[in-house]
């Protein structure tokens, strides 16, 4: 491809640059893994810097709203009262769609000027919130699933497990096995989990020591999200022939590059300000990163066969591993050994739907 030809371009791959050696020198290149967090972030950034892809998303996303590709449709996006949710919640919106709200905190969210979301509660670090919130769902025709934290000192789930793990992993697989166990999801569904190229950059899964009790703190919380989503990407490659399998829904996930959100809410008081003025200097605005996820939501052609993973705006294979037969497996056990172990009221509903598959 060309190089750089404005200054804004020049000015982020010097940034980028400058990213991947502060990430080194900072430590998360992690146990001599060659793709870093740094490095992830590094890419992220470059690839939203490319100004040229503009007017060919620009195209997509006009033909989106002008041929109304999402009315008559059900929408569903977690975590969409801010941020990157709702700016896809808006973008899906906009292509027709009536679209439902799921957060852990009512409260209006403001799609137009003359449309509301509809709002569901949804927890997703509480199984019995998952299963509820399913229970009192709409037939959806596509799921966004955004919602996932970033903590910065571990806390345990209701369920007992580390934070990231518990909500961004199983919480995020037991909304999807509550909504299909269920009959929420249409016929041919298209189901679009928000995850993230950190799952590159920690080493391959230790599943037997995932229900262990870990202690970090600011310098460490980094692994622990990237392994979550991890965890998450090996699942939704799971996912893909048992969705097949009930009612054909499919399954694809989008890392939307670096965006200038708010989860520095959660990092202690005296480096949060360098992180949010970092972040809203080199990162996508929500809105701009939006536009990939929602593409991927509307788009069959754009989003690829079920099973594909997209790194913005590009189709990127995830790592070799999450593809292992035996890894998807032994993950699958954990998680639905945690269900079994703390069986919400859905339970019954989803025990056809736990069983191991035969991958």
């Amino acid at each position: 491809p060309p190089g750089p030809t404005t200054s804004r371009e020049r000015t982020m791959i010097l940034l980028a640059f400058g990213v991947a050696v502060l990430a080194l020198f900072a430590g998360f290149q992690l146990q001599g893994q060659v793709e870093s967090i740094g490095f992830q972030t590094a890419d992220g950034i470059l690839l939203s810097a490319r100004e040229r892809l503009v007017p060919v998303v620009n195209d997509l996303m006009d033909h989106a709203r002008t041929g109304q590709v999402l009315a008559e449709k059900r929408c569903l996006v977690t975590g969409g009262n801010r941020g990157l949710g709702k700016g896809v919640a808006k973008h899906l919106h906009d292509f027709g769609c009536n679209t439902t709200v799921a957060t852990r905190t009512p409260g209006v969210v403001q799609l137009s000027e003359t449309a509301n979301a509809s709002f569901l509660p949804l927890d997703l670090s509480k199984l019995e919130s998952v299963c509820q919130a399913a229970g009192a769902s709409e037939v959806y025709d596509v799921v966004v699933l955004n919602a996932g934290v970033a903590p910065y000192s571990n806390e345990k789930t209701a369920e007992g497990l580390e934070q990231a793990l518990g909500t961004n992993c199983l919480g995020n697989f037991a909304l999807i096995l509550s909504l299909l166990s269920q009959d929420k999801l249409a016929a041919g569904a298209r189901i679009v989990v928000v995850n993230s190229e950190t799952h590159r950059a920690v080493p391959r899964l230790n599943i037997s020591s995932l229900r262990e009790d870990v202690s970090y703190g600011l310098t460490d919380a980094l692994q622990y999200y990237a392994r979550s989503k991890l965890c998450l990407t090996t699942l939704t490659r799971a996912l893909v022939p048992v969705l097949r399998a009930h009612g054909g829904a499919v399954i694809h996930s989008i890392c939307p590059g670096p965006v200038a959100t708010d989860l520095a809410r959660d990092a202690p008081s005296w480096v949060r300000p360098a992180i949010e003025a970092f972040m809203h200097l080199a990162f996508q605005t929500p809105e701009q990163a939006a536009r990939a996820v929602a593409l991927v939501a509307a788009d069959a052609l754009f989003a690829g066969p079920s099973g594909s993973n997209h790194h913005m705006y590009k189709r990127k294979d995830a790592r070799a591993d999450t593809a292992e037969p035996g890894q998807q497996r032994a993950l699958w056990s954990l998680m639905a050994d945690v269900i079994h172990e703390h069986p919400p009221a859905c339970y019954q509903a989803m025990k056809p739907v736990l069983s191991v598959p035969d991958l």
